[in-house]
């Protein structure tokens, strides 16, 4: 299957239909991975410094930590890629965290938030403080 197929698959297996919104997403995320999903802007967080969100999946939750913007679709996007990973599945079939632990999406910079199987970050262009394109998922 190619990646425009698995894509077409996954959000499909979704039942979001043609039109949706975050919050529609977001509970619908929620609802296929059985766990809570809490969206946190970090104010303390910019896009300058080159991490834009980062995901966490505790043994109850999973969380997306997001940089500020000022512009409401950076926002978005930060998280709209974050629950992509979410819906491909890029850490399904990792050990699960230990209770009391948990893992993140995250460069190796953020593991001192919480030490980590699955790694990946959306990053920023320093120059410009937008989202790089990434062309394939990080897998660790």
């Amino acid at each position: 299957m190619n990646i425009e197929q698995t894509v077409s698959a996954a959000v499909a297996g979704l039942q979001l239909g043609n039109t949706f919104t975050l919050d529609d997403l977001l509970h619908a995320i929620q609802d296929r991975r059985g766990r809570r999903l809490r969206v946190v802007e970090l104010a303390d967080l910019d896009t300058h410094d080159g991490i834009c969100a980062v995901w966490f999946v505790t043994d109850t939750d999973d969380i997306v930590l997001h940089a500020r913007s000022d512009s409401t679709l950076h926002r978005q996007q930060f998280v709209l890629h974050e629950f992509a990973h979410m819906i491909l599945g890029h850490c399904d079939g990792d050990d699960p965290p230990q209770p009391g632990t948990s893992r993140s999406r995250g460069s190796p910079s953020t593991r001192s938030l919480g030490e980590l199987g699955c790694r990946a970050a959306s990053r920023s262009d320093p120059s410009t403080g937008h989202p790089e394109p990434q062309t394939s998922p990080r897998r660790p």
